[in-house]
């Protein structure tokens, strides 16, 4: 009985001993694995260190390297805004002075008609006065023309005046027409060279001779050139003084 319960005791204890062999030789590899893995982890621990250390010189190099940059950008931002407000304010000057010439633009429309108007009144005025002007040679200002004395006596023919080639057109639209007569009521004769009405031989008989004077048509086209210069210098000075006045407004 004592044999068998100690073959028994030996079985088992045979049996833990083949198990903890068993069991040593798995430690053992998992040890083994163990050492490996540390190994790979403190390679692995080395390299993030190695990877921290050149993070943080990257980091001092950015640094300063930012601090090199943002000067000139602080400064080119700062001139950034300087330049914005200058434009804004030459936006507000532009936008005033906009405002102000399209105002201006408004006011002299008026302005531009009247200059129209005056413009079209002066070239009528011209129009109308060229028939009548003086030539270029006479003077700007009209002058009085004296008439030489009349000798009673001679009977050569009257002088005519030197006058401008617009006056003889004026003296032209004056001649009488052959339809006009005397005082004595006999028709006068026309004499187109001569650009005078002759009196026929009957009227002359009737005229004594000191009662002979110049042709009618002699003094009155001198009175009337004098009133169509004066005229004409008149409207010449008021469009001048109308022009002056609206330059001055």
């Amino acid at each position: 009985m004592l044999t068998q319960i100690q073959v028994i005791i030996e079985i088992v204890l045979s049996l833990f001993l083949l198990m903890g062999i068993v069991y040593s030789f798995y430690l053992s590899r998992i040890l083994s694995n163990l050492k490996h893995d540390r190994a790979s982890l403190i390679g692995l621990v080395d390299k993030l260190e190695a990877s921290v250390k050149s993070a943080e010189e990257g980091v001092e190099k950015l640094r300063i390297a930012g601090e090199v940059s943002g000067r000139p950008l602080s400064r080119i931002i700062e001139l950034a805004r300087i330049t914005g407000t200058e434009l804004d304010t030459v936006v507000d000057k532009a936008d005033a002075m906009a405002h102000r010439l399209e105002s201006l633009t408004m006011k002299a429309l008026p302005h531009e008609r009247k200059l129209q108007r005056l413009l079209e009144e002066a070239e009528e005025v011209g129009i109308e006065a060229t028939p009548h002007t003086a030539s270029p040679e006479l003077p700007a200002e009209p002058t009085t023309m004296e008439t030489p004395p009349i000798d009673p006596t001679a009977h050569t023919e009257p002088q005519q005046p030197d006058v401008a080639p617009s006056l003889a057109d004026a003296r032209e639209t004056e001649k009488p027409t052959p339809a006009d007569h005397s005082a004595g009521g006999e028709p006068l004769a026309w004499a187109p060279d001569k650009k005078e009405a002759i009196a026929p031989p009957a009227a002359r008989k009737r005229q004594p001779p000191d009662a002979k004077a110049p042709p009618t048509g002699q003094n009155q086209p001198k009175d009337s050139s004098n009133q169509i210069l004066l005229s004409d210098g008149q409207k010449s000075r008021r469009l001048k003084r109308l022009e002056k006045t609206f330059l001055g407004r």
